[in-house]
């Protein structure tokens, strides 16, 4: 098993492919019989029979079929291997960890898969990684380098800290439960609402905490699906984005509330955030450029 390596499996995995060892050596630019030798040093190294050979043909055999998918799961990470050395020589970041809370609302007219579809086209060695965690454990995952940047909702105050990239607001509507009084309610007035408990989704830090609660009677929870859940099971009522109320756990649980003159639905800030102190590199470059071309 020891003597099994590169060009063995290449050359299995060619000749599967091409369905001869006279292609296989044309794509590969070796000689027929080098690609035969290395086929049958294989099959003698694994004691298995890869082919079913005839004179006009080359047939995979069973166990065969089965070597085939993890051949080709061995070379795509040997070319993952010298594409990450490939990287690291070029002082290009192999991996980016990016936060994206709860509250962000990318909207419809933005194609945000499109970003990361094109960050992965330029860098296809990239190992990128996206989390979903809350604006405040965001911000901690950047101060203690679990994250490399993130997209969040923020006040000023949240990103004094860091470089940012503004994003566009998202207005926040006023939601609760089918079965909860509000929802009787023709129009709701901020005197209605001030008579239940607001379901606030909130920083464990206090100088993190978003203002302007509409009631005295608030129960905080740290994330978006906390908040779903609270309100639809009728806890209080909660403000939320429109991607929010898209969400498995809010459809057809909640409502938006329609509201009058005396009820401000607020907007959330929204942008990317990275570290002042840390060293950008070019995969960092191009996703703030790409994520700025986005949001244009």
């Amino acid at each position: 098993m020891e003597n099994v390596n590169f060009n063995q499996l290449n050359a299995f995995v060619t000749v599967a492919k091409t369905g001869s060892f006279s292609a296989a050596g044309r794509q590969l630019g070796k000689a027929q019989s080098a690609i035969s030798n290395l086929v049958m040093n294989l099959e003698i190294d694994l004691n298995v029979s890869l082919f079913n050979r005839t004179s006009r043909s080359v047939e995979l055999t069973p166990i065969g079929e089965v070597l085939l998918e993890e051949a080709e799961f061995i070379l795509r990470r040997c070319e993952a291997f010298v594409l990450i050395a490939k990287a690291h020589n070029r002082q290009q970041e192999t991996q980016l960890r990016m936060a994206v809370t709860d509250v962000v609302d990318y909207g419809e007219q933005y194609n945000d898969f499109a970003v990361y579809q094109e960050l992965l086209k330029k860098f296809p060695e990239l190992k990128l990684s996206i989390y979903e965690d809350s604006s405040h454990d965001a911000l901690s995952g950047l101060e203690n380098d679990i994250y490399d940047c993130a997209l969040i909702g923020h006040t000023a105050k949240d990103i004094d800290r860091y470089h940012y990239l503004s994003l566009p607001t998202v207005p926040q509507h006023i939601c609760c439960a089918k079965e909860h009084p509000l929802a009787k309610l023709p129009v709701v007035t901020a005197s209605d609402l001030a008579k239940y408990r607001e379901v606030v989704i909130d920083a464990a830090d206090a100088s993190l905490r978003k203002p302007g609660r509409l009631s005295t009677n608030a129960l905080s929870v740290n994330s978006i699906t906390n908040a779903i859940w609270f309100a639809s099971n009728g806890v209080g009522w909660v403000r939320l984005n429109h991607g929010a109320l898209q969400k498995r756990a809010a459809v057809d649980k909640l409502i938006h509330l329609p509201v009058d003159h005396s009820v401000s639905e607020t907007q959330l800030g929204q942008c990317m955030v990275w570290r002042k102190d840390k060293v950008i590199g070019p995969v960092l470059q191009e996703l703030i450029r790409l994520v700025k071309l986005n949001y244009s």
